[in-house]
């Protein structure tokens, strides 16, 4: 693995690198707007659906008031 790294430049390892890293950082951030994207769908799910069951649940829901 030495012999393989040495037979290039110091520029062109430290650019093989940052490419690299910058790769790396890419796959990141796609992964996190994917799963932001997942959370905001059942986010909506819960707002939109179950909050709306609740709201009609507790609408045909009359207090009564003992004396």
């Amino acid at each position: 693995m030495t012999a393989l790294l040495q037979r290039y430049s110091v520029g062109r390892r430290l650019g093989a690198a940052f490419g690299l890293l910058i790769v790396l950082s890419g796959l990141l951030v796609a992964t996190g707007l994917s799963s932001m994207a997942s959370a905001r769908k059942q986010l909506d799910f819960i707002v939109l659906d179950r909050m709306a069951k609740i709201q009609m649940g507790n609408g045909s829901w009359t207090p009564t008031r003992r004396s």
